[in-house]
């Protein structure tokens, strides 16, 4: 079975594609245990303090978790 592509599932397919590649890459450094993926629960992610405004309490947590204030 043959199915044309139309011109705009190529152009989703073209800008979608370095996903596939970078999901590649990464599953390749897992497998070869380069690095490791572990889940971080919501409460935990530090990156959260650059990039969205939180209540104090959180703040303060995740500053302790990067070391930014003492514990």
């Amino acid at each position: 079975v043959v199915k044309n592509i139309t011109q705009e599932e190529s152009k989703y397919s073209e800008r979608t594609k370095h996903l596939t590649n970078r999901l590649n890459f990464v599953r390749c450094y897992v497998e070869q245990k380069f690095i490791e993926v572990e889940h971080i629960r919501t409460n935990e992610q530090r990156a959260d303090i650059l990039t969205k405004a939180l209540p104090e309490p959180q703040v303060k947590h995740l500053s302790r978790l990067l070391g930014l204030v003492d514990a």
